[in-house]
């Protein structure tokens, strides 16, 4: 299997995964006793959702380094760094 098919799977399943728990964590919001339990689905989903493309993009950085194209690495190497301030960084300065 080559890093493109492992990058397709990657993003299917991540999509997958993300609907699947959004999905469980609205059924269960309905029930009682289960908000809990719900909420927790529903925040999976989300992190499951964001984490997907932040995934890609490392997989991308191994793709174009196994292929020696150091142009394509430094600006994925941007485009990761970017993702991760606006994940982890600028929230904080928003509150």
């Amino acid at each position: 299997m080559d890093i493109e098919n492992i990058i397709a799977f990657t993003l299917r399943a991540g999509v997958l995964a993300s609907t699947a728990f959004l999905a469980a964590g609205l059924v269960f919001i309905g029930l009682p006793g289960w908000q809990a339990a719900a909420s927790g689905m529903i925040s999976a989903g989300v992190i499951f959702l964001l984490a997907t493309p932040v995934l890609r993009v490392l997989l991308s950085i191994l793709m174009f380094a196994m292929e020696k194209n150091r142009l394509y690495v430094a600006i994925t190497l941007v485009v990761f760094m970017n993702l991760l301030i606006a994940l982890f960084v600028l929230p904080a300065f928003l509150h």
